[in-house]
């Protein structure tokens, strides 16, 4: 399977895949043998297009199949984030790469011929939440039902008061 990646703007995204949408750093997902050439890639289009957001769109051909994923700069690097589905916190995503991605499961079923074993080093999402405008803000993902805020600018629900824990009294 030959693959390659096509960096682009992005604006209407509908992605589906009955499998769901893994949401993580794709340093975690994108084959070793892909991995340093896909780098090098968005590195040079940063370097050449500075002023325009971070978002990429990663197209992965075989000779009878094409498939797409996408792939952003968080606003703070490494570290962890939180991932909103409907409004509520779903998941905390590890990142070691600077980046976050939506990666269809049948891709990352054909990566590694099945499902891996570090698939929750992200998280699955229903491709049912995903979808329209995919909004990108100094690093934060607004897409259909998904908030994946990094640039720190996030309403979080509050935690409910427990006067029986002892951390809150």
């Amino acid at each position: 399977m030959n693959y390659y990646a096509r960096l682009e703007q992005t604006d209407n995204v509908i992605m589906k895949d009955p499998d769901g949408i893994w949401f993580g750093d794709p340093c975690y997902m994108v084959p070793d043998d892909l991995w340093d050439a896909w780098c090098n890639k968005c590195s040079s289009y940063e370097e050449q297009n500075p002023d325009l957001p971070r978002c990429y769109v990663a197209e992965c051909r075989s000779y009878s199949e094409r498939h797409t994923f996408y792939t952003w700069s968080t606003a703070y690097g490494d570290g962890s984030y939180s991932l909103f589905v409907d409004g509520v916190r779903v998941a905390s995503l590890g990142v070691d790469a600077g980046t976050l991605s939506a990666i269809p499961m049948s891709l990352i079923k054909k990566w590694h011929h099945g499902v891996p074993a570090d698939l929750n080093l992200g998280h699955v999402v229903k491709d049912t939440h995903v979808g329209g405008e995919m909004i990108m803000d100094q690093g934060d993902l607004h897409w259909g039902d998904i908030n994946l805020p990094t640039g720190g600018n996030c309403e979080e629900d509050e935690e409910e008061y427990d006067p029986y824990d002892e951390e809150t009294c």
